[in-house]
């Protein structure tokens, strides 16, 4: 097997608390109190995830039953658990979604803040399942919890 090429992709984020204190003036809503600003804008670099699944032996016709990717990251919520989340396989495995396991960020490492040493860089969905600090992933049929 050859080692995935490395991709760069600028990528805008709206992550999934963005204007919660506004929400919270209509309804009770769990997680931080965030404004309007929780936008990010960022060229991160790494190998697509789909090309890191395929040189671990994964595919489609071995494993038919396969909806989601889970990831975990090394933190931890407050119930002791894993923070994680799951996409689609067919994102996962579509290179022209542009789905990658960054290292770096802006052409530096990835900074600690923003994930190092590995971040999943997931286009085209709320940025709370861009998991920062990845340390297991797994193919399963049901998505994450």
């Amino acid at each position: 097997n050859v080692a995935p090429e490395q991709l760069s992709s600028g990528i805008n984020a709206e992550y999934g608390g963005n204007r919660r204190a506004d929400m919270l003036q209509h309804k009770p809503v769990r997680g931080m109190n965030w404004g309007g600003a929780a936008i990010s804008n960022a060229v991160w670099s790494g190998p697509r995830l789909c090309d890191v699944l395929k040189y671990y032996g994964w595919s489609e016709e071995k494993y038919p039953e396969a909806k989601h990717v889970w990831v975990d990251g090394l933190d931890f919520g407050p119930d002791g658990t894993p923070y994680g989340a799951s996409i689609l396989i067919e994102k996962a495995m579509d290179p022209r979604q542009d789905v990658i396991l960054a290292l770096t960020m802006n052409g530096e490492t990835l900074p600690r803040d923003h994930g190092y040493p590995v971040r999943l860089v997931a286009p085209g969905v709320v940025g709370a399942r861009n998991v920062k600090w990845v340390g297991n992933m797994t193919i399963s049929h049901e998505e994450s919890h």
